[in-house]
């Protein structure tokens, strides 16, 4: 897999989830009309996160900055041509933007 795009944001206070789906929105236009999926892993967190709602949150945000950029999202959890990596650790969180689909 090769990474198209890596930042690393700091997390404070009780923002956490904003601060990621700001960061992760950035991504639309990078995304645009490609196949994507969002992939969360949370290491010795200090804010306090739920996995799954923190996931669908910055998933939802994505497809709404596609769509208001003017692209149809693409969603694809089985084989997305790209992936929203998203790295939880302690006070800091990963983004990358990798492509993941392997073309024959």
């Amino acid at each position: 897999m090769k990474t198209t795009y890596d930042t690393t944001i700091k997390l404070t206070g009780n923002d956490t989830a904003e601060a990621l789906c700001e960061a992760a929105a950035r991504l639309a236009p990078q995304i645009g009309g490609k196949s994507y999926d969002v992939r969360l892993e949370i290491k010795d967190c200090t804010a306090p996160v739920h996995r799954d709602e923190l996931k669908h949150s910055i998933a939802s945000r994505i497809f709404e900055e596609l769509r208001k950029a003017g692209y149809r999202p693409d969603p694809d959890y089985a084989a997305p041509e790209l992936v929203v990596a998203i790295e939880l650790m302690g006070e800091k969180a990963g983004i990358h933007l990798v492509k993941s689909r392997i073309v024959y």
